[in-house]
């Protein structure tokens, strides 16, 4: 099934440098952050910033390799004080910063009562209850931090789910849910309070993408990008407000191009596509492709300045994979997964992290590393 998901995550992707229409920011100041991107395609910069003057490495955390703890990719649901909450496509796993050892392995693949086909997301509810949202049984369903079935939820409600600080859930509809939107607001009872983003038909692919979760945690608020939009919207139970747009400007990729795959194929390096954003503190990290190369941007969020960049040419195999990173006088490439209220996490497979840790074998689960903002920041 693994394989089969690869074609349409990769057309998904191309589908978030997508639009109808050109983004237009004018040089008036805006109540929401701006991220030109099209400005700042080619700009030059020097790296005299890099992501080692902006945060300090504060654990490393290599995770433990075991055959019931095996990970080919990974995401993450939550973080706290002491574990990793994370999944893959199997299980959730919850794991100690201090150990990288699994506490324990939610593992219910089945079709029986409890059971779940395929773990396509994963949060916590206000009880610190585990939410599993399953694509393939159009289920959501609910288990105890030791991993007790508790009850699902099968109606309209199900989807991607963000809890809110009120308990309040965001939830980002799949393209086979009963509802019409896309996005939905249910209080701690799963009573619905507002729905938004109506589907838009003729453009069903801008639901799709939300099975990969377009509605995101951040700083502990939920951010929310509808699929075909550059506008990124910061979530509450009342409303939905601009909070940062990413403009493409020229370089967003027509609608029309997704009827006609080779016109796609042949148009794709001449648009940004592969938008990926993420931010903590006054960073933002967005990566994205362009004329065959990926870029690896932080710009300062109060100052709408592009700072760092690594750039990665994909046929020539050379670059910066990611935004270089000093560890112990060794240079690596970082890209960012998660981001809570004061902390970045980055993932680095065994091969990267070999170069500062000789312990780590080639096939070895990924190593992660947890960032804070330096205090005395630029």
């Amino acid at each position: 099934m693994k394989n089969k998901l690869l074609p349409l995550i990769t057309l998904l992707f191309l589908l978030g440098g997508c639009k109808q229409k050109p983004s237009k920011v004018s040089s008036e100041k805006k109540p929401y952050i701006v991220i030109d991107l099209a400005e700042n395609i080619d700009t030059e910069i020097d790296n005299s910033i890099t992501l080692n003057d902006l945060f300090e490495l504060e654990r490393v955390i290599p995770l433990e390799t075991s055959d019931s703890f095996l990970l080919s990719y990974m995401n993450f649901a939550e973080v706290n004080d002491q574990e990793l909450i994370l999944y893959d496509r199997y299980a959730v796993y919850y794991v100690s910063k201090e150990s990288g050892k699994p506490r324990s392995i939610l593992n219910r693949i089945g079709q029986g009562r409890g059971e779940y086909i395929g773990v396509h997301d994963a949060a916590l509810d206000s009880q610190d209850n585990l939410l599993v949202f399953d694509a393939t049984k159009n289920m959501l369903l609910k288990y105890s931090s030791n991993g007790d079935y508790i009850d699902n939820i099968q109606n309209d409600s199900i989807g991607a789910t963000v809890l809110l600080n009120n308990d309040s859930y965001v939830v980002s509809h799949p393209p086979f849910s009963n509802t019409k939107y896309l996005m939905s607001i249910y209080d701690k009872s799963w009573n619905l309070v507002r729905r938004d983003y109506p589907r838009d038909e003729d453009h069903s692919t801008d639901a799709v993408m939300n099975i990969f979760n377009f509605s995101r945690k951040i700083n502990g608020e939920c951010y929310f990008k509808p699929g075909f939009g550059d506008m990124i919207y910061h979530v509450t139970p009342q409303a939905n407000i601009p909070y940062m747009i990413i403009d493409r400007g020229k370089y967003t990729m027509p609608v029309e191009f997704l009827n006609s795959m080779s016109k796609l194929k042949k148009e794709t390096p001449n648009y940004i596509t592969n938008t990926f954003w993420m931010w903590t503190s006054n960073y933002m990290f967005i990566g994205y492709s362009y004329d065959d190369k990926a870029y690896y941007d932080i710009w300062d969020t109060e100052n709408d300045q592009l700072i760092c960049r690594g750039i990665f040419d994909y046929y020539k195999r050379e670059g910066n994979n990611g935004v270089p990173f000093l560890i112990d006088g060794v240079q690596i490439d970082v890209t960012i997964s998660y981001a809570s209220e004061d902390h970045i996490y980055c993932v680095l497979q065994a091969s990267e992290a070999m170069k500062f840790m000789p312990s780590i074998a080639y096939d070895d689960n990924p190593v992660i590393l947890e960032l804070k903002p330096k205090r005395d920041k630029l």
